[in-house]
């Protein structure tokens, strides 16, 4: 009987860990929550969706229920309603670090849909929470950074002079697809005549663009190279 005991005893540790690792306690939840999972791994997203939502109902602070119910949302292209499953674990569980990618998820959204300044809250806090070393660190600077530039554009009012560049560069009656060089100093566009080719005009030192010519014969030939 002795040994009996020792044996059982690390099955029954082990399914009370495994039943904390949720943020839920209520077994019902639980249960509808793992039917959810299978019925998500078989692709039947319906089933699954009503799972969850019945899991929701038993537990509302049920935080995996939520960020699965996210995840049909994102397959059905619903954005509005993943977001508000994100709010939720977000509202509840702001601090807790496994969450991190709700933050992230929401400063995305507030980035792509110009809110800068709520896109940095959302991206700093998930900065924080995974230490910066999360998975989508890089993504997340980068967004940092031009939420920062954005704001200062909006609060400084940049002003822009957009000037002609000189006739002798203008020269065409159709020319297009202008690119700088990295250094600035040369400009490379497209002119179209009886074909297509591609132009270089470049600043010479007193800071005046030169006449165009072609970028090489190597590359214009008598075929289209615009495109």
């Amino acid at each position: 009987m002795r040994h009996l005991l020792i044996l059982l005893l690390p099955i029954l540790f082990s399914g009370y860990a495994g039943a904390q690792s949720y943020t839920s306690k209520n077994k019902k939840a639980i249960k509808l929550y793992t039917e959810a999972r299978t019925l998500m791994g078989a692709r039947s997203f319906d089933k699954a969706f009503d799972k969850l939502r019945l899991a929701i109902d038993k537990d509302p602070n049920f935080a995996e229920a939520y960020l699965k119910l996210a995840t049909i949302y994102r397959i059905r292209f619903q954005d509005s309603l993943q977001m508000n499953c994100y709010k939720e674990v977000a509202a509840r569980y702001p601090d807790v670090a496994r969450f991190a990618s709700t933050w992230y998820f929401l400063g995305l959204h507030d980035f792509e849909e110009g809110k800068y300044a709520e896109a940095l809250v959302d991206l700093k806090k998930y900065q924080i929470l995974t230490s910066d070393k999360g998975k989508y660190k890089n993504k997340a600077k980068l967004m940092i950074e031009n939420s920062e530039f954005a704001i200062a554009y909006k609060i400084h009012d940049f002003q822009f002079n957009p000037r002609p560049l000189p006739p002798h560069v203008n020269q065409f009656k159709q020319q297009y697809f202008p690119v700088l060089t990295a250094d600035q100093k040369s400009l490379i566009y497209v002119k179209r005549e009886a074909n297509e080719e591609i132009m270089l005009t470049t600043l010479d030192g007193s800071g005046n663009w030169g006449t165009p010519v072609s970028i090489s014969k190597n590359i214009n030939t008598e075929f289209n190279e615009g495109t």
